[in-house]
């Protein structure tokens, strides 16, 4: 029995050692369309990241952040528009667009208890391809949940 015991505590020390995994959103992914103009998604965040102050400092990769990848089916121009409303009055959570060439489309980091949001026109080379969509923890309480959406204005 010790030996099953030890091999259980390896197991788990090991999982720890193996380095945090990535979260993603609630679907992990949508798309926008002539025929689905507003996309959902949720998350919920394990660790705040108040040691930073600009977002998602690990980038696409970032383990604390949670990561949603928006594609949109739109002709050039379209003008895109993210909400991110504030999870309740005591958290801050900041949001970061991406296109898909990496380079920040917007972003949205106010104070506690307010609502973030993104707008953008969507480049028609971009069709198909994916923008990512990241929220951070700046300061939560791990458990805390989010409800986010992407919509053609």
């Amino acid at each position: 029995m010790p030996v099953r015991r030890l091999a259980i505590v390896a197991i788990a020390g090991f999982g720890l050692l193996a380095g945090p995994v990535v979260q993603a959103a609630t679907p992990a992914s949508g798309t926008l369309s002539k025929k689905s103009k507003v996309v959902r998604w949720t998350g919920t965040f394990t660790l705040s990241q108040p040691d930073s102050l600009t977002g998602c400092v690990g980038g696409s990769t970032d383990p604390i952040c949670d990561h949603f990848m928006l594609k949109v089916d739109l002709k050039d121009g379209s003008r895109i528009r993210i909400d991110l409303p504030a999870p309740d009055a005591v958290s801050d959570v900041d949001l970061y667009v991406y296109s898909p060439t990496g380079s920040e489309v917007g972003s949205s980091a106010n104070a506690f208890g307010t609502n973030e949001f993104v707008e953008f026109r969507h480049s028609g080379r971009f069709n198909k391809k994916s923008y990512e969509v990241r929220i951070m923890p700046w300061l939560v309480v791990p458990g805390t949940t989010y409800k986010a959406a992407a919509k053609v204005k």
